[in-house]
Formats: C-alpha cells, structure tokens, sequence
C-alpha cells in the first residue's frame, strides 16, 4: 500500500516538473495577398481578384469595398466597376484572422471617346456575322470580301487586340443569321453564296451549322423550314431561337417571307410557327422583351430595286412564345428599314433610324427616334438623332449611352461617323470618326466595354479596316 502511493506522488512529480514533456512551437501569423494589386477598367465593366492566404488551413477570405458606392464584389472575387470614374479599393480578409486583410487599388475611368485602328482580319466583310463568345473572343463568320463568299472564319483575341484564323465553314454564305445558344454553342442559319452557279429564282439556303468552342468546329445542324437570307434570329428566354422573315430566292423583286420557325437546341431541330401579322418582312427587328415576348417592327415587304413600288413598313406584332401566336400591336410613327432596336433599362423598346419611304424631307434615312410601352402598346415620339441613318450599327456602351456608328447618312451615301444617344436626356452628341465609311457594319462590346466596329461596305465594296471604339 505504502509502495503504490508513492509511485503515484512521484509520477506526479516528474510531470510536474515537465520531465519528458515538451512545448509546442509558436503559430504561424496568418498573411493573405490580392491579384492584381491594381486594375484599370470602364465603369460598369467587370474584373476578377483572387487571393493567396498562408498561415493556417482555413483559407477562406471575404471580399468587401471599400468605398459605399465603388461598386460591387461577388465571393468568387468577380467585381463590377461602379456607373461613376474614380479610384475605389476592393479589401480581401481572411475569415480565420479578420485582422488580416489585402487591398487591391481600382482605377475607374470613363471611355476615351476616341476609335483607333486595329490590324485586318484575313479579309474584307460584308453581310456577315460577328459574335462575342464565352471566353471572350470574337468569332466572324461568313460575308463577302475582296476574296468572295467566305468559307473560313476570323477570330479576334481581346487581349492580344489581333486576329486568329477560325474554324472553315462546311458552305461559304453570306445574310444568314449567328445566335449564341445558352449552351455557349452557335448557331449558324440561311444565307446563300452569291457567287455559285444559279438563277435569281433558286432557293437560297435552309441548311444550318453549329459551331462547338469546345471541339473549335462547326458541324452541319437541322435544316430549316423554309429558305432565308436577312432574317432575324431571336433567342427567346427559354433558350428557344424564333426566327422571322427573311428573303427566299436569290435575286431581287420578290415578296418577303411571312414565315417562321422556331429552334429547339436541346433536340437540333426546327418546329414550323404561325405566319406573321404581316405578310412579310425583312431589315426588320425582333427585340425580346422583359416578360419574354418579342416586338417585331418595321422592315419591308419585298426586296425591289428597281421598276416596283419599295415600302417601309409601319407595322409591328408581339410574338408570345407561352402560346406560339403573332397579334398586332401599335404602329411605329414612321415606317422603317434598316433600322435598330433595343430594349431599354425600364423595359420599354428604343427604335433609331432606319430608311423610310414616307415624305419626312429631303432625306430618306430617319433621323426621329421613337419609344415602344408593352404597358400601352403604343409608339411614342423619344427624340432625334444627330444626323438620320439606315443600316448603321447600335450598341449600348458601359456609360448608359448608346454608340450609333456609320449607315446611310442623309445624303444617302454610306458615312464614316459616329455619334451617341442618351435615352434619358433624349438628346444626341457627336461622336469620333471611323477609319473608313461603312453601311452594314457589325459593333461588338466586348468584355472589357470596348466596342469593336467590323466589316460593312462603303459603296465601293466590302470594307477592309477594323476599328476599336475606346
């Protein structure tokens, strides 16, 4: 007994005493870094930080901004430039030691309001397509250059502000229509090659291609009900492509198409629609609307150069893709073609320009803007654009106002200029010059804000330099 208490108070002891023990090493302070340490970018445009936490397991960080109105930043580090120019910070902080943080500096900035000339891509062009892809890049498809109908495709690299060689086209066209499907594939429909063997009164294309970034090829998809060139192709919201007029022949002197059809992505194929109010249409506009449905407005009837009477319509119908039905709805003030649309932040539809065959005056390209309320269904009058144009360009820049490059200018002769419109203070401004005159031309905004301006002709052919709008 006298034996088992002490070796209980001695073991005591040597623990006690810190015999055979030892201490733990002190911890490591946590530190975390932001990349980039800076970034410059547009208002309203996008960036991306990440961060690089050490000193402990948990590396799990917050992102915050500082400044109350600098914008916005997401958990993945995505941040969104504010509507204002300034210099805003964007704070990383390490969920493990809150005391431990990381700032980037953002220099924000308004556009330059200048158009520098870019390098050309492989060849001029005209009646093509220009998409902005997934990643970024541009993909121009199709048209006519100085080297015929194209077959093969350009690509333009942002970052690298230069073109790449695309994937070939199985058949070379020209008017068809390119739409960004949800899948981040696209789709190719219609169009014809102008310079094949045939007659004004052959069908033009049905047949289809889907380009895949993944593979970087373009693969035969479903032919199309009816044959199309300059139609308009509309991505509905449930990922769905309604397609719309169009001219069916070759040559020219024939009837717009009233017919249309709808893709279906998820099985490759094309279900007939209903016909149009109209009884046909094309250089008219689709806009999708906040709610889902599509106003189609103006256009022409036919495509007569010459020897036949040419109409602008006035017409517009709503497209309800719940019930698959056309219905008419209010009258534009003046019949266009050639003209652009575009849905505005309030829901409502803002058409500029176009060419009209009323009598507004000495010119016929349309120089009054107009606004479209689904709440009424009515046209209002918006206001007036620095000069009237037809087949120009619109895009919406980061700013909130919009960029209206080239077209027919007033005195019906391709234009070189520039201006912007400013749908809230229903006034227009002068903008910078292009590097070339151009009608027909393609404007993408690109990640960055940036508008890049492609291809068009300028009376004496299809148009050669590419611009970028800063």
């Amino acid at each position: 007994m006298f034996r088992l208490v002490f070796a209980v108070v001695l073991t005591a002891f040597v623990i006690g005493c810190g015999g055979g023990g030892s201490t733990s090493a002190p911890q490591e302070p946590v530190t975390i870094s932001i990349s980039p340490a800076s970034a410059t970018i547009l208002v309203s445009a996008s960036t991306r930080f990440s961060v690089t936490v050490s000193g402990t397991s948990h590396t799990a960080t917050s992102y915050s901004v500082i400044e109350a109105n600098g914008g916005s930043v997401a958990t993945d580090g995505s941040y969104v430039a504010p509507s204002t120019p300034g210099t805003y910070h964007v704070r990383a902080t390490s969920d493990a030691d809150p005391t431990r943080h990381a700032e980037a500096v953002v220099q924000v900035h308004d556009y330059k309001n200048e158009i520098a000339r870019l390098p050309n891509a492989s060849d001029a062009y005209d009646y093509h397509t220009a998409t902005l892809l997934e990643d970024g890049s541009v993909l121009i498809v199709g048209g006519i250059g100085f080297n015929g109908v194209h077959k093969q495709t350009d690509r333009y690299l942002p970052e690298e502000r230069r073109f790449v060689p695309g994937p070939s086209l199985s058949t070379a066209r020209m008017q068809h229509a390119a739409t960004l499907l949800p899948s981040g594939k696209l789709l190719v429909s219609g169009g014809y090659d102008v310079s094949a063997p045939g007659t004004q009164f052959d069908p033009v294309f049905k047949i289809t291609e889907i380009y895949d970034p993944a593979t970087a090829k373009f693969t035969a998809g479903s032919e199309m009900w009816f044959p199309r060139r300059h139609h308009v192709a509309t991505l509905l919201k449930d990922g769905r492509v309604l397609i719309t007029g169009g001219i069916q022949l070759r040559g020219t002197g024939f009837g717009a198409s009233g017919n249309t059809e709808i893709y279906d992505s998820a099985r490759d194929q094309f279900v007939m629609g209903q016909r149009m109010v109209e009884s046909g249409r094309w250089l008219h506009t689709a806009t999708l609307l906040t709610d889902g449905r599509v106003l189609i407005a103006g256009g022409r009837s036919n495509n007569c150069s010459a020897n036949c009477e040419i109409f602008s319509l006035n017409t517009a119908e709503i497209f309800d893709p719940s019930t698959g039905t056309f219905s008419p709805t209010g009258s534009l003030n003046i019949g266009r073609f050639g003209h652009s649309a575009t849905l505005l932040p309030d829901g409502r539809v803002m058409v500029l320009g176009g060419t009209t065959t009323q009598d507004i005056g000495p010119s016929q390209q349309v120089q009054t803007a107009e606004v479209y309320d689904p709440a009424t269904g009515k046209f209002h009058f918006l206001g007036y654009t620095a000069l009237g144009r037809g087949l120009h360009a619109l895009t919406l820049l980061n700013n909130g106002r919009y960029l209206l490059v080239g077209g027919y200018n007033q005195n019906d002769s391709p234009t070189g200029t520039s201006e912007f419109f400013d749908s809230v203070a229903r006034a227009a401004a002068p903008g910078p010059d292009m590097s070339d005159w151009r009608i027909r031309a393609t404007a993408v905004r690109l990640n960055s804000g940036e508008i890049l301006i492609i291809g068009g002709n300028n009376s004496g052919g299809p148009v050669g330099p590419v611009d970028l709008f800063e």
